[in-house]
């Protein structure tokens, strides 16, 4: 039942203007039919919140106003809250669906995205009403309601007017929607009244729930900006808390927040839902319940000014009560007069209409916007030990195959050298420095050339590497085979070259095709991470992605076959040329091919892939090397050729360079 809530605001410019043309209005529709409860039968209410009961915010506040309803009926009423149910469509129509069925009479929801699923719920199930808050449909058995809390807002301002030193004010504000417009608005209105040099500062930040991004937008304000009193309209009081940190004063909302933070907190504009809810629970007891469209005014009680903080200037709080005093007697209103002209006032007595409040799109301009703020991202990269560990140990195994390329073309006249066919032994080291150059490539920060060119350096290295290998080990396999038939055959490099030339060509191919079609980019990777951080990381979508594996069972291909080549040569004598040693090599490529593809396509660690990855091209590489040229220089070395020359004519095979 209970679902996290993704931010998002509780209204846009349409639906307001909607809810201005039905503002306290009342529709034709006929009362929904009464029905008799009591403490045996009570009157059972469900209440979906969008936030966490403890937000000591908007939720907590709704949950105060449950909890009147309570106090007020007694036993004549059950009520239960669900907390943080989600604002998807699809989720919150299957949610308040269950609602119904499970037999509840009166069902209210608290932000405005329950709107439509509640409303359809509303369509299935007439004998059952609902209260959606901040909306604007209406239907026989569905209410909205909202309240004037901008008139609050005006009284707060005044306090923050009062006591700013330094005549800057701060607003950490939520959604650019006309609910925040009306808040910021008037506030800045009444601490203009009561400091006219005073100026605001609003910091936007698209959340409604959000308490690392309200602390950094507070910090912001108070630090770089230089405010001395803040405030702002979300749904918790992390801004409170900044403030009381510094030493500095907070104005605050929904609910009287100096109770939870300190007398920092000069006062609050709160909500106060529990008159609103009787009301509507007593429609619901008496069978009186007609659907309309209600927006509080200050008169009712809806919304107010907290308590005053003792450090509160006297003068204040004789201001704010002096206007209070006046909104409930209906002599004043906020958006009236001078204050509005900018608004093209259409009401009387130069006051603005409801419809025009309701869809309010802008701030006045003596209000210093200073835009829209987010929490910097930090990027981690990997860490600096395991990359230099990966690279010097690539380094050391490049610099091994620069030896062994320089003894090649040394002893390239030796028996032992010049059997193993010098050009393909220097192909396959040419393909593994290819392939250990791809350590490098994905040590730094990736881009997507950096990605595009690592899937070249793999491939290419692999074919030149592994492909040689497997055209020496077709020659054995060929020559073996031809003796078992008592036939004499000549395979000279020269007929192999084409083969590892359509290997190649084969990965050419693809690799354009993964270039061209799909360019590799670079995506943020968190996991593992604190907040706000990422890495930067290789991502292979779309047509890349599906080349990326089929590049793979391309090479998995070539694996198979050697494999199945090594094993049809594993009794041809170690002394006929290197068919064990090469069949050795091909071996260690399976492994690593086998082990390391499957691990890191599940893994979703940066630094574990990286480090797999890097390890299992620089194992392959020099157990590879190891395997093939150990026994070929011990022969050089020891003077050990007659045997292998012997042999070697003995069976009519043609080598050479």
């Amino acid at each position: 039942m209970v679902s996290i809530k993704p931010a998002s605001p509780r209204m846009h410019l349409l639906a307001l203007f909607l809810f201005a043309l039905l503002s306290v209005s009342t529709s034709n529709a006929a009362p929904v039919g009464r029905q008799v409860f009591s403490p045996e039968n009570p009157l059972r209410i469900a209440f979906a919140y969008v936030g966490p009961v403890d937000d000591i915010g908007w939720t907590f506040s709704h949950n105060e106003g449950r909890v009147s309803i309570e106090d007020y009926f007694g036993a004549t009423v059950s009520t239960v809250a669900f907390e943080n149910v989600s604002e998807d469509p699809e989720v919150g129509l299957a949610f308040f669906r269950q609602l119904a069925e499970e037999g509840y009479h009166f069902i209210i929801g608290t932000s405005f995205e329950f709107q439509d699923p509640m409303y359809q719920v509303s369509q299935e199930y007439p004998n059952i009403r609902f209260l959606h808050i901040s909306g604007y449909l209406l239907g026989p058995n569905f209410s909205n309601a909202f309240g004037r809390m901008y008139q609050s807002r005006f009284l707060s301002g005044i306090a923050a007017g009062m006591m700013t030193q330094n005549n800057r004010v701060g607003f950490v504000a939520a959604f650019q929607i006309p609910e925040v417009y009306r808040g910021v608005n008037s506030f800045n209105i009444g601490m203009k009244l009561a400091n006219p040099d005073a100026t605001l500062h609003v910091l936007w930040t698209n959340t409604w729930v959000d308490p690392d991004l309200e602390s950094y937008a507070s910090s912001f304000l108070l630090d770089q900006v230089g405010v001395d009193v803040i405030t702002q309209d979300q749904d918790t009081f992390t801004p409170q808390l900044e403030a009381n940190k510094r030493g500095r004063f907070s104005v605050g909302y929904n609910t009287d927040m100096g109770r939870y933070v300190s007398t920092s907190v000069l006062t609050s504009a709160v909500w106060n839902w529990g008159p609103m809810y009787i009301r509507f629970t007593q429609q619901v007891l008496d069978g009186t319940w007609q659907s309309e469209s209600y927006w509080g005014p200050f008169t009712d009680g809806l919304s107010d000014v907290g308590k005053f903080s003792v450090l509160l200037d006297p003068s204040a709080v004789s201001l704010i009560m002096d206007q209070r005093a006046q909104l409930i007697a209906g002599t004043k209103d906020v958006f009236c007069g001078e204050d509005v002209v900018e608004f093209d006032p259409q009401g009387p007595n130069g006051c603005m209409l409801d419809s025009q409040l309701l869809s309010m799109n802008k701030t006045r301009s003596d209000i210093v916007d200073e835009g829209f703020i987010s929490i910097p991202l930090v990027r981690i990269d990997l860490p600096d030990g395991v990359t230099i560990t990966m690279q010097v140990l690539a380094a050391l195994v490049i610099v091994l195959v620069f030896v062994l390329i320089v003894l090649l073309l040394v002893y390239r006249m030796n028996t032992v050298i010049r059997y193993a066919s010098p050009v393909f032994c220097i192909a396959t080291c040419i393909g593994s420095i290819i392939m250990l150059v791809t350590v490098f490539l994905l040590s730094p920060t990736p881009t997507g050339a950096l990605c595009t060119i690592a899937a070249w350096t793999i491939c290419i290295g692999f074919t030149l590497f592994y492909g040689n290998l497997l055209a020496k080990t077709l020659r054995v396999y060929i020559i073996f085979r031809s003796v078992k038939n008592f036939e004499r055959v000549k395979v000279t490099n020269m007929q192999l070259f084409p083969f590892v030339g359509v290997l190649l060509a084969l990965d050419v191919i693809l690799l354009v095709l993964f270039t061209a079609i799909d360019t590799p980019t670079t995506s943020h990777d968190t996991q593992g991470l604190d907040p706000y951080e990422y890495r930067s990381v290789c991502d292979y979508n779309g047509a890349a992605f599906i080349l990326i594996w089929i590049m793979v069972g391309y090479k998995g291909i070539q694996l198979f076959v050697g494999i199945i080549l090594a094993f049809l040569t594993r009794s041809v004598s170690k002394a006929f040329n290197e068919s064990q040693s090469i069949a050795g090599a091909i071996y260690s490529f399976a492994f690593v091919f086998v082990v390391i593809v499957p691990v890191v396509a599940l893994l979703d660690d940066t630094v574990a892939i990286y480090v797999l990855i890097s390890l299992g091209l620089i194992f392959v590489n020099l157990a590879a090397l190891l395997i093939m040229f150990v026994p070929k220089f011990y022969l050089v070395f020891t003077g050990q050729t007659a045997s292998v020359s012997m042999t070697t004519a003995a069976s009519g095979t043609a080598v050479g360079m």
